[in-house]
């Protein structure tokens, strides 16, 4: 059963729509600030993310491109265990004035079928890592990109545990 629950934050960026486009639909961007991967922006494509795997995670994350609407929304499948049911990652970009534009993401549908504190530990750890990722590394991408331009390389700009 999906929890009602979800995982909304949202952050806004003084930026041109395609930089804030390019942070969540660019491969080699969304692994400098989340995770490596194999993503490419395609309706209907499989990929994952991979990390580390540790005693209680298996090192990669099972994802499908739900929707694809370019600068406007990406929405995600996201299964993080193979017993679990996948919830859904959204990615909204609105804008607010020229150059001023928010990005919101949902991740919703957290999985209960182990138990329903289950279902509320997974919500309370995205909600502290994406929170993290918006607070703090995005604001470091955008920050390099316009101290160096949009192409510089970004090896070293966000430091990983």
């Amino acid at each position: 059963m999906a929890s009602k629950a979800k995982v909304d934050i949202s952050g806004w960026y003084k930026v041109p729509r395609a930089w804030v486009w390019r942070l969540v639909s660019d491969r080699d961007v969304l692994a400098a600030w989340l995770l490596p991967n194999d993503f490419e922006p395609v309706a209907g494509r499989h990929f994952q993310f991979q990390g580390e795997p540790t005693r209680k995670w298996r090192g990669f994350i099972e994802c499908e491109v739900l929707e694809l609407v370019p600068e406007k929304r990406l929405v995600l499948s996201w299964r993080e265990m193979p017993h679990h049911t996948p919830s859904k990652v959204s990615f909204l970009i609105t804008e607010s004035t020229q150059n001023d534009f928010r990005l919101r993401l949902l991740h919703e549908g957290f999985d209960h079928t182990m138990g329903l504190l289950n279902g509320l530990f997974y919500r309370q750890r995205y909600q502290t890592g994406w929170r993290r990722h918006f607070k703090l590394h995005i604001p470091k991408i955008i920050e390099h990109w316009q101290q160096h331009g949009e192409q510089a390389p970004l090896e070293g700009v966000i430091e990983k545990p």
